[in-house]
């Protein structure tokens, strides 16, 4: 994953994190 705050997986999901 490119940033270390957003899980694996997530990271390619953006609005799953922000939701």
């Amino acid at each position: 994953s490119p940033l270390p705050e957003i899980p694996r997986g997530a990271w390619r999901c953006p609005k799953c994190i922000m939701e």
